[in-house]
């Protein structure tokens, strides 16, 4: 196919097979520069097909603006469709002035009329999580969007789909990031084995996001415990549970607001109340500043909602998830109770989470080390930035 430099089929092509990009920042000039930022017009590039119609599902939507989305899917007249999972709400301020991050899938074929529903799958299951998600809204105007699924091929998409809806939640079951992400790391998370200083124990967890919930008195109680248990899974271990590890998280700092692009307005999309914190200030140990001078994003505050675990030279990622869903336990799902280990969620969140396995990889690179090898796009920088002892998070 002869693809026109510059339009959005060229930028998906150069961003395979990680087809992961960030939002461009008008405030920011570098990054309308950067060869995986887009604008939200991007997606409607005719050089993706001819689009006959779509389905957005979203938290926020201002129907004065162009739509942006959690979840999109694209439909293009030749039947075939592409699903868009993003980090965005569906107003101006969100795409143009905050970080946001988006997955977009390659073009899914329309299958065979005599194929199954089972047909078309992907090898992460992709599609059959994409249809129990759209089936829990019960809603008659999403019908022929399940129909259009059913009728898709998922067999060439590399990443899991992650959803979380509201209620209780077990093992084994789609409903919860806590149990589904879990799950998927015990299953193809591979760390090194070796002493502390190369092992498991030296693959830092890094939550980031723009919104916290309580969690409660102790670290030990949902945030160190039942969270850092599902992120910190993988093969080598029975047990998720570490008393060593840590969970490190990323929230911006009051000076990361005041010196952003648009100063205090750029708090806009940050969620966190200062009654909470007070209630669990052993909170400020596992805080870090927000800071992308790498990509010229530190004064942008971020609406990106990332997790990922990171190898001790910076340099390495051995797993990593982009996600609506904030640390919180409506999202995630609260405490998980010992005896049916169940979880009850209260929000619906959607993310996709990328593992090396799937991609023909041992890890993926995030930075260059003079092998010519695909470096996976990573916003923030490394090492992290501790909060000092001066420093507070944002809170409303």
């Amino acid at each position: 196919m002869d693809v026109t430099s510059g339009t959005m089929l060229a930028k998906l092509q150069n961003a395979a097979p990680y087809n992961l990009f960030f939002t461009t920042i008008p405030k920011s000039p570098e990054t309308l520069e950067q060869a995986n930022a887009i604008t939200f017009t991007d997606l409607l590039c005719p050089s993706l097909g001819v689009l006959k119609c779509s389905l957005q599902i979203n938290f926020i939507i201002d129907f004065k603006w162009l739509m942006e989305h959690k979840i999109g899917i694209y439909i293009y007249e030749d039947n075939s469709l592409r699903v868009v999972v993003s980090t965005a709400n569906l107003y101006y301020e969100d795409w143009n002035h905050y970080n946001q991050g988006l997955w977009l899938s390659p073009s899914c074929r329309q299958l065979p009329e005599d194929s199954s529903e089972e047909d078309g799958e992907s090898p992460t299951g992709f599609k059959s999580c994409l249809l129990n998600y759209l089936k829990h809204y019960n809603l008659p105007v999403v019908t022929p969007w399940i129909d259009y699924v059913k009728r898709a091929d998922f067999s060439e998409i590399k990443v899991f789909l992650v959803t979380s809806v509201p209620g209780f939640h077990y093992p084994g079951a789609p409903g919860s990031h806590m149990h589904h992400v879990g799950e998927i790391l015990t299953r193809h998370c591979s760390l090194p084995t070796g002493s502390d200083s190369e092992g498991p124990k030296s693959w830092k967890i890094i939550a980031q996001a723009s919104s916290m919930g309580s969690f409660s008195k102790s670290p030990t109680d949902w945030l160190q415990g039942t969270l850092l248990r599902s992120l910190a899974a993988h093969q080598q271990t029975q047990s998720h549970s570490d008393p060593n590890l840590t969970l490190n998280v990323i929230f911006p700092t009051i000076d990361n607001v005041n010196n952003g692009h648009f100063g205090a307005e750029s708090a806009g999309c940050l969620s966190y109340s200062k009654q909470t914190h007070e209630k669990q200030k052993w909170l400020h140990d596992y805080l870090y500043q927000w800071k992308a001078d790498g990509l010229c994003r530190t004064r942008v505050i971020p609406h990106i909602k990332t997790y990922c675990r990171v190898s001790p030279c910076h340099k390495k990622l051995a797993w990593f998830f982009i996600t609506s869903a904030n640390i919180s336990q409506a999202a995630w799902g609260g405490k998980m109770q010992r005896k049916e280990k169940r979880v009850y969620v209260r929000s619906c969140e959607a993310g996709v989470m990328f593992l090396p396995e799937f991609f023909g990889e041992d890890y993926f690179e995030i930075a260059p080390n003079g092998e010519n090898r695909k470096i996976f796009p990573f916003m923030y920088d490394l090492p992290l930035t501790k909060y000092k002892s001066s420093d507070y998070p944002w809170c409303k």
